[in-house]
């Protein structure tokens, strides 16, 4: 009997000591939700620049982000209150060329923000399948600097997408 308490302490110490450390806790962390976010200073639509769906999966957008439309690609979609959300599955390439790249009609600027990798796989983006220049050419600065266009850069986690240039083709209307 006291070889059999002996056991059962020696077998427990080491499981009460991990359960004291600090690193061991099993602590649930928020995570950003996995969509990419355009914000902009006015009212704004996005079109693909050849109007056809460049990508072999899927990609929906919001204005809400909570109730999600499949983009054929063929028609502009618009935002809501100057927000649109954007998530994909099954990508591994959204425009990689030239021609397929999307431009962004507004007066204003619009920002780019959150996990890019979201328009390829939106559930696990940090496991999206990423094909050579995945998003090459995505936003591509076709104006003059003075006609409002900026810069986009959109986060794959703690890093920018290596190769990735992303140009936000900004179109003023009234221009």
């Amino acid at each position: 009997m006291k070889a059999k308490k002996r056991f059962l302490s020696i077998l427990l110490s080491p499981a009460l000591v991990l359960g004291l450390m600090p690193g061991m806790s099993l602590t649930a962390l928020a995570t950003s939700p996995a969509y990419l976010t355009f914000t902009g200073t006015d009212s704004f639509t996005i079109k693909t620049n050849n109007g056809y769906k460049n990508w072999f999966g899927t990609l929906e957008y919001s204005t809400n982000a909570s109730s999600w439309t499949e983009w054929d690609g063929i028609n502009e979609i618009s935002s809501d209150n100057n927000v649109l959300y954007l998530r994909g599955t099954g990508n591994s390439k959204i425009s990689g060329e030239y021609n397929k790249q999307w431009n962004i009609i507004t007066s204003g600027t619009v920002a780019c923000s959150r996990d890019i990798r979201a328009l390829l796989n939106y559930e696990n983006p940090e496991a999206a399948n990423m094909e050579e220049f995945c998003f090459g050419y995505l936003f591509l600065w076709l104006g003059k600097p003075d006609r409002g266009a900026r810069a986009a850069r959109c986060n794959a986690g703690n890093r920018m997408l290596r190769s990735y240039v992303l140009w936000l083709q900004v179109i003023d209307p009234s221009a």
